[in-house]
């Protein structure tokens, strides 16, 4: 989750693609959010997207691990 003045995003990866996806947050410490809407459970997330990741961006998925 990163956060653009008061509002809350995911990037979710779709065809190797990013698209930027807006969050409704419920309930949050400063390490912890309740993401009430916005993305499902199955979706796939960029985890710790770089400051240059632009939605529309192309995605490389390290299947590595």
């Amino acid at each position: 989750i990163y956060i653009e003045g008061n509002e809350f995003y995911v990037f979710v990866i779709e065809k190797n693609r990013a698209r930027k996806q807006k969050l409704e947050i419920g309930i949050s410490s400063t390490t912890m959010y309740q993401v009430v809407s916005g993305c499902e459970v199955d979706d796939k997330l960029v985890k710790n997207p770089s400051s240059s990741l632009e939605a529309g961006g192309r995605i490389k998925i390290d299947t590595s691990k």
